[in-house]
């Protein structure tokens, strides 16, 4: 309940999400939806889920469906935490959960986004991944293992375009399925029938974006058909802005290599490497060196929490395009880089120290091939961020898994069951996350003044009538000049959830099919 009261409206609501749920509340399927709005090609699953919990004007249960993401991330420890064939593999796990509030603060926690969705679901997907692959599976459990695998799988490609990187995973999955002569398994009970239903929601979310855009994965030119609903100038003018948009991030990837790889911070991050694979390749039980480790890697990621939310970075960065004022926000950056170094750094030492703790200092190295291939996958998406669009609240699950896929690729340790005093803590961090989390979104929200701003705004473009009628279809929103002479943010190019709006300059007729389909074309045809 608590973090339904604080959720945030988000910007991206009024703008699209909302106007895409009003649509598919009113109508069947609409053949060429995305030439009203061409960010109709890009909504996800997450919009669909969202339009069942709201009516009208009220949306006071709508944020349950964020809350219930964050719910999901927190339950999905506890079903590590009660592995009985290894339970020591939470910790392998730890640096995801620990490092909580230091990613946190880089994503948007409201119910007009679906960054933050997508992250936990590829969060939880990629853990459920290195999971399998350890081997932590057995008669008893592998058809829910699998199941949860695909599962989790399905939902990251409906929840944003960017899924469909997370093919090269399942592909891996196969294999290793094949490898390990599992696929009998599957074939000998009623999870083929699951996965086949899996597999056509996958099929039938392509079938939907072609319907709405004439693009099997919108923006990628590679997959549209040249059918009538298909707008090739809105894809190319999309195209052109996705690569200004990456334009105006090269000062920051040239200001992070001048100084990361300057000789002090260099220097620094090596002698930091060398120091834990020295100590972790020790067959000598240095127990009070784990102990001190623990304390001073503990201690080293509480000081790098703080209030100072990075959620405003993509207005800073549109903001120094503007004005060609880079300073501010590559400092920013920088200093945001440093940090994640540091709590890759020793959430990693903090992970290996317990592990050498409680595994009797039996912790030894080996390569895990297919985990070795989830890091490479992460550090692969890793430098994509880095390159195309490093804005923080697109990369918090990269920066949230990076240590823990690296702990699972070199890590071998025998099986062994989780002491009762480490679980208690392990517990106990978990409620502190949430606390936390419930803390930060306060402070922010109250920051912004943005509760309930939905429904006022809504009402407020209806209430003046700030809705013009297009001469052929639907309504055009005009905006409201605010008492300081300038147009209101919450009015210009907002529908909300007024029905039948659209800002498109040009007009639309609506043309009715057989089994009441709709088609959107121009006004000329």
């Amino acid at each position: 309940m608590p973090f339904i009261i604080n959720t945030e409206i988000g910007n991206d609501a009024g703008l699209y999400h909302l106007p895409f749920q009003t649509w598919i509340k009113n109508y069947k399927i609409t053949f060429g939806l995305s030439n009203l709005h061409s960010r109709y090609a890009l909504t996800t699953g997450y919009d669909y889920l969202f339009s069942i919990f709201w009516f009208k004007n009220y949306f006071s249960v709508a944020p349950i469906v964020q809350s219930s993401f964050l719910l999901l991330f927190f339950s999905f420890f506890l079903k590590f935490l009660n592995d009985k064939k290894n339970s020591l593999i939470i910790i392998l796990i730890l640096p995801v959960l620990i490092l909580f509030p230091v990613w946190q603060k880089y994503v948007i926690f409201d119910y007009g986004s679906v960054d933050f969705s997508f992250g936990v679901i590829s969060i939880l997907f990629i853990l459920q991944t290195l999971y399998f692959f350890n081997g932590n599976y057995n008669k008893q459990n592998i058809v829910s293992e699998i199941l949860i695998l695909f599962t989790l799988f399905t939902f990251v490609v409906i929840s944003k375009p960017t899924g469909i990187l997370f093919f090269i995973i399942i592909f891996l999955i196969i294999t290793f399925v094949i490898k390990q002569n599992l696929s009998k398994i599957i074939f000998r009970n009623n999870l083929k029938f699951v996965l086949l239903f899996l597999f056509f929601t996958i099929l039938i979310w392509f079938l939907r974006n072609f319907i709405i855009s004439g693009c099997l994965v919108y923006p990628i030119s590679l997959t549209c058909i040249n059918v009538s609903w298909f707008n090739s100038a809105d894809l190319t003018r999309d195209i052109s802005l996705i690569s200004k948009y990456t334009e105006h991030f090269s000062t920051i990837v040239n200001y992070l290599l001048e100084n990361l790889f300057s000789f002090k911070y260099f220097l620094t991050f090596f002698l930091s490497i060398l120091l834990i694979l020295l100590w972790f390749f020790s067959k000598k039980n240095f127990l009070k060196i784990n102990e001190i480790f623990i304390l001073i890697s503990t201690l080293v990621i509480i000081s790098l929490i703080d209030f100072k939310s990075l959620r405003g970075f993509s207005s800073i960065s549109s903001l120094a395009m503007g004005s060609e004022e880079y300073v501010k926000r590559d400092v920013l950056i920088f200093k945001e880089f440093l940090t994640l170094i540091l709590s890759f750094v020793f959430s990693t030492l903090l992970s290996l120290s317990i592990l050498k703790k409680y595994n009797n200092n039996n912790t030894n190295l080996n390569l895990n091939y297919f985990n070795l291939t989830n890091f490479f996958f992460i550090t692969v998406c890793f430098i994509l961020w880095l390159v195309k669009s490093p804005d923080p609240r697109l990369g918090f699950w990269i920066f949230a898994l990076i240590p823990t896929v690296f702990l699972f690729s070199f890590v071998k340790m025998n099986s062994n069951n989780i002491n009762l005093n480490l679980k208690s803590i392990l517990i106990l961090i978990i409620l502190s996350n949430c606390i936390f989390s419930f803390v930060f979104n306060t402070y922010e929200i109250n920051k912004y003044k943005k509760l309930n701003s939905i429904i006022n705004y809504s009402k407020l473009i209806e209430n003046n009538s700030n809705i013009k009628k297009r001469e052929n279809f639907g309504f055009k929103p005009t905006p409201i000049i605010n008492e300081w002479g300038t147009i209101s943010d919450f009015t210009w190019n907002y529908c909300w959830n007024i029905k039948d709006c659209y800002y498109n300059e040009n007009d639309f007729s609506l043309k009715q099919l057989n089994f009441k389909y709709y088609l959107i074309t121009t006004e000329s045809n």
